[in-house]
């Protein structure tokens, strides 16, 4: 048994050495992390390029335009749409092929995205002259309808309840590529702030 008893002696002594030994180690990895965080990620230049075609395009304008509109929501509808089509039509002319792969990849998922909505928007039951006049111009539409023909309001309502829910989810898709971008511009070391216009 004495073996086993040595054995579990150097197992104490195997303990409590190292313990002391780790005491002052816990603070090293520590100091090489502070230089780290104020040290700037180095900006690839296809990124810093890119965001600067963005800027020159108005497409970051297009986008503080649209977070605007989309605060005053189903009031102007129409001049949303306005600036999703200008937007889609600017982001379509950037030139994404120099670009780290995770962010041409996002960046087309977003192009793509722009795109669907455009064309969604274009099938929109509610003539977009009409859109584009907002909420109250919508009203007058609906009711003149609804008084030329008693089934308006039915039909139009099921109508209307789909084309939306398909808009809703075409926005939620372009809103998630839209985060992912900001991520990944973030990781490349481009700031919020650098994409403002």
């Amino acid at each position: 048994n004495t073996s086993s008893d040595l054995a579990s002696e150097n197992d104490k002594v195997d303990t409590t050495n190292p313990s002391e030994v780790k005491q002052p180690e816990i603070s090293i990895p520590q100091e090489p992390e502070e230089p780290e965080k104020e040290k700037p990620i180095a900006t690839p230049p296809s990124v810093t390029a890119f965001v600067t075609q963005m800027k020159e395009s108005g497409v970051t304008k297009l986008v503080s335009e649209l977070e605007e509109l989309e605060e005053l929501g189903q009031e102007s509808p129409g001049l949303a749409f306005e600036v999703l089509r200008e937007l889609s039509a600017k982001v379509a002319t950037l030139n994404a092929s120099e670009l780290p792969e995770d962010l041409k990849n996002e960046f087309e998922t977003l192009s793509t995205g722009l795109r669907d909505i455009v064309s969604h928007i274009e099938t929109s039951p509610i003539p977009s002259e009409v859109m584009a006049e907002g909420r109250e111009a919508i009203g007058a539409w609906w009711f003149e309808q609804s008084q030329a023909d008693p089934d308006f309001e039915k039909d139009m309502g099921e109508v209307m309840r789909s084309w939306g829910a398909e808009m809703q989810e075409l926005g939620s898709t372009l809103e998630v590529a839209g985060d992912n971008m900001g991520e990944l511009f973030e990781k490349y070391g481009i700031d919020d702030s650098e994409l403002e216009n």
